[in-house]
């Protein structure tokens, strides 16, 4: 009958003698590459061979040589105690103890040196830091409103510059959901409407295909509410709300928006009321409450739903 023999899967002395130094090797290199060389070679010097507890140390210790060589010592006089060990006395001749002590020497003053350095650095007078830069002010046109003018008859929203300021509106927005965000605002600018009345509301977007033309009922009162695309008639709606300001009574006209150029357009047009967005936004909730706005604001989720 023939009998299997089967290899001696045991590595070979040479092999893991490779592995042992490879080892050795990488750890050698992370010393070098955190700059710990002289110490670790102080710390051999010493009788410590041994690399990987060295750098454990020496990382623990920030690289304080003279507090690992405590550690290494101490620990060597316990396992000496013990009879584990000789003590470093015993197989360290008389003139490595002597290459050792130079060695510690420069060190020590190499850690001197960094010391003074780093103490100059700390007596120098700090930097003073940069002023920030002070915010913009509003122009004086341009102001806050405390509370919703009076004798407004008419309201434009800049839509596309309304979609960055409310936090829920704006994560819609940049989740891509352009049609949801849409309609957030427009659920808010409706309910502010039936809410106060008074006035009748446009809503425009640069491009939007989420057009509607209603009659709302306020206070009593029927309100017009529009919600439209500047294209493809203007290029922006910034334009098209600088050119419907022609044919407006803009003493009576509030325009929203934050765009500091549109402003500018608009105050030449003798606009009387232009209002930041985030004012507005403000206002709003204001008016409706906290729990009816954010119900306004998540009724465009369902809304997304309903759609085919």
């Amino acid at each position: 009958m023939d009998i299997e023999t089967t290899k001696d899967t045991k590595p070979s002395k040479e092999s893991r003698d490779q592995k042992y130094r490879g080892s050795r090797a990488r750890i050698l290199e992370q010393i070098d590459a955190l700059g710990w060389h002289d110490q670790n070679t102080i710390l051999v010097e010493a009788g410590f061979t041994k690399f990987s507890q060295n750098l454990s140390l020496l990382k623990k210790n920030e690289g304080d040589l003279d507090r690992v060589l405590q550690i290494l010592k101490e620990k060597q006089e316990k396992k000496a105690k013990k009879g584990k060990v000789k003590q470093p006395e015993e197989f360290i001749s008389s003139e490595d103890e002597k290459h050792y002590e130079e060695k510690e020497k420069k060190h020590k003053k190499k850690k001197e040196t960094i010391e003074e350095e780093k103490n100059e650095r700390d007596e120098k007078p700090k930097k003073e830091k940069k002023e920030k830069r002070p915010k913009r002010e509003d122009p004086e046109f341009l102001k806050k409103y405390e509370e919703w003018p009076a004798d407004v008859t008419k309201v434009f929203l800049d839509g596309n510059n309304m979609l960055f300021v409310d936090r829920n509106i704006m994560k819609m927005q940049l989740a891509r959901k352009k049609k949801q965000a849409e309609r957030a605002v427009s659920n808010l600018a409706m309910a502010h409407l039936t809410t106060i009345g008074g006035f009748n509301t446009v809503l425009v977007y640069d491009s939007t295909r989420q057009v509607s033309k209603n009659v709302l009922l306020a206070k009593g009162k029927q309100q017009e509410y529009v919600v439209c695309s500047a294209s493809p008639g203007y290029s922006t709606s910034d334009d098209a709300l600088v050119d419907w300001m022609n044919k407006e009574a803009v003493e009576r006209t509030l325009v929203v928006t934050s765009d500091r150029e549109l402003q500018r357009r608009l105050n030449e047009k003798s606009v009387k009321y232009i209002m930041k967005t985030g004012n507005w936004f403000k206002l709003v909730k204001a008016a409706l409450g906290e729990e009816n706005y954010a119900k306004a604001i998540a009724a465009s989720a369902d809304e997304e739903k309903e759609d085919p």
